[in-house]
């Protein structure tokens, strides 16, 4: 009987021990700007299977330009990596078995100069155009489901990232004005628009760079630049009511409604948002 229980506390005290050591398949690396060679934050790395060329995974690098992908299942990927400004590069690699550690050490994204001619699509629109500080894409090239809000184009645009919370990422830093027709929509306040507002009636998005000043000219730090997103909308919708209503009743008189309806003419906007229930609250 004392050996039986010697032998029953020896495995409770060495299986987790194996637990711990046991090794998952990893990909690693770290990100640098080709020339300057600093640490690029919030570069998007998106692993796909090279066999049906499915999404994974996902990972971004944090300050220090590095990133991780855990537990990958064997097989061959390829990692799209992308970065606003940077050329899009792809990097194949392959996970033989479950103790596999890949380990890329350093990357080099080198910036991009983009030109109407280099992205031109015959008979469309070009998909993205950079000015100056700006980078425009046009948003019907973002493929999404009908009804839609904007939060699902913004989702596929690269170096674009919208957290649980709903705080809008540009390469990693926080969007925290967004403008509709240059005018700011809902100030500091962001996630209202990527929940309220339709994708179907976005033209073109617009990722700036502005200088601090050019919204506060009192501000101390003004020389210093901000993420901005700007919306541009449809012409054909200049003065008309945009939006959605929706009701849901149920059992023993419960009830929700959400309406969201917007206006936007020229400099005006005009907003409607309301919801309610008897509930426990709208899940968006």
């Amino acid at each position: 009987m004392k050996l039986c229980l010697l032998l029953f506390v020896a495995l409770l005290w060495f299986s987790p021990s194996t637990a711990q050591n046991k090794e998952t398949p990893q990909v690693k690396g770290y990100i640098y700007d080709a020339t300057q060679k600093e640490a690029l934050f919030g570069v998007s790395i998106n692993c796909i299977r090279t066999s049906d060329s499915v999404k994974i995974a996902f990972a971004q690098t944090n300050e220090n330009g590095a990133f991780v992908i855990n537990s990958l299942p064997v097989g061959n990927y390829y990692l799209m990596i992308s970065y606003l400004g940077y050329k899009q590069l792809s990097i194949p690699v392959g996970v033989p078995t479950l103790t596999t550690t890949v380990d890329l050490k350093q990357i080099f994204l080198r910036k991009t100069s983009l030109t109407l001619s280099e992205i031109a699509v015959v008979g469309q629109k070009p998909p993205l155009r950079a000015v100056s500080d700006t980078m425009e894409f046009n948003s019907g090239y973002f493929k999404v489901e009908e009804n839609a809000m904007v939060g699902e184009v913004f989702k596929k645009i690269p170096g674009v990232r919208i957290d649980k919370d709903g705080t809008i990422r540009v390469n990693g830093e926080v969007v925290k004005n967004l403008l509709v027709n240059g005018q700011p929509f809902f100030a500091d306040a962001p996630d209202v628009a990527i929940k309220n507002l339709r994708a179907d009636i976005i033209d073109k998005i617009q990722l700036v760079d502005r200088k601090i000043r050019e919204s506060d000219p009192m501000a101390v730090n003004g020389e210093q630049k901000e993420k901005v997103i700007n919306i541009i909308t449809k012409p054909a919708i200049a003065g008309k009511w945009n939006g959605q209503l929706l009701l849901g009743m149920g059992l023993s008189g419960k009830y929700m409604m959400k309406a969201n309806f917007t206006r936007f003419s020229g400099n005006s906007q005009f907003a409607l948002l309301t919801e309610g229930d008897n509930i426990n609250g709208i899940q968006n």
